[in-house]
């Protein structure tokens, strides 16, 4: 007895999956990003996204844990990446700070800082320097 695999790609067709192929599928109207990166990258985006919105909007996590009516220690958990809301908890964070949707759904990446230039500092030949100095 052979075992195969099919992929529903919509509720009228199914195909057979290449092997090793990963497959995605969504209802949403548009392709979702968040569907392309890891759980990670999800967190620090969704974290990063609210502590913009936060400020932006002068409220605190204590403020908004207790118009969602959740614990406040939840909502530093979205905040320092991690953990995510559930779709209904995202929606309610949009309305009550007043952004888009999409802030939440698609974030933006989460800008890296400029690397100190240590680089630019360290000596090559310190070390042969200092023994040709004392010998």
């Amino acid at each position: 007895m052979s075992s195969t695999s099919y992929i529903a790609l919509s509720d009228y067709e199914t195909v057979q999956p290449i092997a090793g192929q990963l497959v995605a599928w969504s209802r949403l109207p548009s392709p979702s990003l968040m569907l392309m990166v890891g759980e990670a990258e999800r967190r620090d985006r969704f974290g990063h996204a609210l502590q913009q919105a936060l400020e932006r909007r002068g409220v605190s996590e204590r403020e908004l844990a207790k118009r969602l009516e959740v614990d406040p220690r939840k909502v530093a958990r979205w905040r320092r990446a991690k953990a995510l809301p559930d779709y209904y908890e995202t929606q309610e964070i949009a309305a009550i700070l007043r952004v888009s949707e999409d802030l939440f759904r698609h974030p933006p990446e989460v800008p890296k800082p400029p690397t100190y230039p240590i680089d630019q500092y360290l000596l090559e030949n310190a070390g042969k320097d200092d023994a040709t100095a004392t010998g």
